[in-house]
């Protein structure tokens, strides 16, 4: 890729051949001149001296000027000269303010590019069907390579818009970039436009490609005529459903797509007609306005019908969302220290090991006075004391003794050895402390290195990184959040079940530490559907669309479809994935609203010229909106030329 600070060098000078023999010419005339009035002033009268003083003056002066501009011509082309002959002129840098609008200028117009690429390669696609892959294949791969150098350039220029990098000359080298990759991209695109054109065949007429093209055309616009009447019918319903507040990203798309089906409609009319009087490119031109409008009435209605699952969707996991937040927010409880704890200032995650004197020995053995068998030796047993005068055997009866048949006093003592004196005291063998002292405890191993008062950190522990007091707040408002949903759910009002979702996702995430799956997957549907609906937006208005939506929509796009490292990570990506997207499709409505209305002419727009100027399907420029938007780069996208007018 040629370098895009090597653009703007000056060209080498050519060589100024016609000027050199201007001034042989000159010089030969000026001589010719002076040999020859001599010789015509003999026969003069007295003013013969005069003239032959004058004439050679004036020849004298006109050499001396020959001579200088000469000279001076030499020196202007030695300092331009890039050669080793002579010394290369300092090249004069455009100030920061003005690069980094090119730069932006340049992200807008490559977004196009790629944006218009894909939606007429669709219409190829189509006409060729899944059989044929081969013959579109290289014109999807031209368009992958082209929509990865935009991909870096608006990653360099979100990049740039944070402060990365923070040098001026760093930064400077950044725009720079961005401007070389976004000319790559038309590069790339303008490339393949010839062989695209061939692929397409537009201009072998009705018997070719045109008339292929036009029946697949024909028959899209057939189909979202149907779906365009169905998706208005389906969005009354779900606004009586959900409220009005659950459909305000897509109010007004039904009317906007018929309003492009209406151009098209008038569009591949004159394209029928074109082609049949032998017009050629003529209706090639309104074939291709066709079928921008046609792909731009499917993003309305695709949109309506997007929304209508995610919502579907949104209310059949708000209950397990409500519950899994819960759980979430339990185990961050958990974590939590009171503030009058003594442990309130240690970190969650962390714990503190015992404190280990430094002048105790390992396995220490400590002495507890307290205990009432420190005379006896271990696993020994003493007998209870007996009175002396107590009879031997003595019992007593009770009603309710089974012995009550056997005499008082007259109860079979056991069988005792005779060799076993009275109180003996037995040993058991068997204790695993038969060799330990009464009244010791051995105290539990410690490793000789392990300092006084450790702290040892368990890494495995979520919220390692929060403030004990961070982690409080954050428990304290996700609680708020919470309740305030399960009011909303037992009002019995309608409500929007993707915005209770999303409010779910964000007051949870910050304390979530993968204990309930349900959230990162309520988080995929949030960010899903605002990138699909901000991307609406920019496609289906892209001549009023500016840099900064383009640029937070990719961001939101790139964290959506990365993976993370993570759950954590991964929840919070997307929980930013959602925001920025929502800040893109803010931005590009403010740029829509700003740009007003793109057609000069105040009379009711009854064919769908506006819409189809605002939408980037006719390039605008001239009373009949302008070329219809093609495959390409810059150099060839409008090749079509001005003949797509009615």
């Amino acid at each position: 890729m040629t370098s895009s600070l090597m653009r703007g060098r000056p060209r080498r000078a050519r060589p100024q051949i016609p000027a050199r023999v201007v001034q042989a010419l000159v010089g030969g005339l000026v001589g010719l001149v002076w040999l020859v009035l001599p010789g015509m002033t003999v026969a003069a009268d007295g003013g013969s001296a005069v003239v032959d003083f004058v004439m050679p003056v004036a020849a004298l002066v006109t050499a001396v000027a020959l001579a200088g501009f000469g000279f001076l011509r030499r020196r202007r082309r030695a300092r331009g000269r890039t050669t080793p002959g002579g010394a290369p002129g300092p090249v004069a840098e455009p100030p920061v303010g003005e690069l980094a609008e090119r730069a932006r200028v340049s992200l807008v117009e490559a977004d196009d590019w790629v944006r218009v690429s894909g939606e007429e390669l669709g219409f190829v696609a189509g006409r060729f069907g899944a059989g044929d892959v081969e013959r579109v294949e290289p014109f999807a791969r031209v368009l992958r390579d082209a929509r990865a150098e935009l991909d870096v350039a608006l990653r360099m220029r979100w990049q740039y818009e944070g402060g990365v990098p923070q040098e001026a000359a760093a930064r400077r080298h950044a725009l720079a970039g961005i401007v070389g990759r976004c000319e790559e991209v038309g590069r790339l695109l303008d490339g393949q436009a010839a062989a695209f054109d061939q692929v397409r065949g537009l201009e072998a007429g009705l018997g070719g490609g045109l008339g292929h093209a036009l029946v697949v055309a024909e028959g899209r616009f057939r189909e979202l005529t149907g779906r365009a009447s169905a998706a208005g019918t389906a969005l009354v319903d779900l606004g009586e459903r959900y409220g009005t507040s659950a459909t305000a990203a897509v109010t007004g798309h039904a009317e906007q797509a018929k309003d492009r089906l209406v151009f098209a409609t008038t569009r591949l009319n004159q394209a029928r007609q074109s082609a049949d009087l032998g017009e050629v490119d003529r209706a090639a031109a309104r074939l291709r306005a066709a079928e921008g409008a046609i792909a731009q009435a499917a993003t309305f209605v695709d949109g309506i019908e997007r929304l209508a699952g995610d919502l579907a969707r949104a209310m059949t996991m708000v209950p397990a969302a409500l519950t899994g937040g819960e759980a979430e927010i339990a185990g961050a409880r958990e974590a939590v220290v009171e503030p009058g704890s003594p442990y309130a200032d240690i970190p969650p995650g962390e714990q503190r090991a015992p404190v280990v004197r430094a002048d105790m020995p390992l396995a220490d053995v400590r002495e507890e006075p307290e205990s009432p068998y420190s005379g006896i030796p271990p696993g020994k047993v003493r007998a209870p004391a007996v009175p002396a005068d107590m009879p031997p055997a003595g019992v007593r009866e009770e009603p309710e003794s089974p012995y009550s048949g056997i005499p008082p006093g007259k109860v079979r003592a056991p069988a005792v050895p005779a060799d076993m004196p009275p109180a003996d005291v037995r040993e058991e063998p068997e204790s695993p402390y038969a060799d330990i002292p009464p009244g010791k405890v051995r105290a539990p191993a410690v490793p000789a290195d392990m300092p006084p008062a450790d702290v040892r950190e368990e890494p495995e522990s979520p919220y390692a990184d929060i403030p004990p007091g961070e982690l409080r707040a954050r428990v304290v408002r996700a609680d708020i959040v919470l309740a305030g949903v399960r009011e909303e759910l037992v009002s019995g009002r309608p409500y929007d079940p993707l915005d209770v979702l999303r409010r779910i996702v964000r007051a949870v995430a910050p304390v979530a530490a993968g204990r309930a799956g349900v959230i990162p997957a309520a988080a995929v549907v949030c960010a899903r559907g605002a990138v699909a609906g901000a991307d609406d937006v920019v496609a289906t208005h892209r001549a009023a669309v500016g840099g900064e939506a383009r640029t937070r929509l990719a961001e939101a796009r790139r964290l959506l479809a990365s993976p993370a490292p993570g759950p954590r990570q991964r929840l919070i990506d997307l929980v930013t994935a959602d925001t920025l997207a929502q800040q893109a499709r803010d931005l590009a409505e403010q740029d829509i609203r700003v740009h007003g209305h793109p057609i000069e002419d105040p009379a009711p727009d009854i064919s769908g010229l506006t819409g189809a100027v605002l939408g980037g399907i006719l390039l605008g420029g001239e009373p009949k909106g302008g070329p219809p938007a093609c495959f390409g780069g810059p150099r060839t996208r409008r090749r079509r030329g001005g003949s797509a007018d009615a």
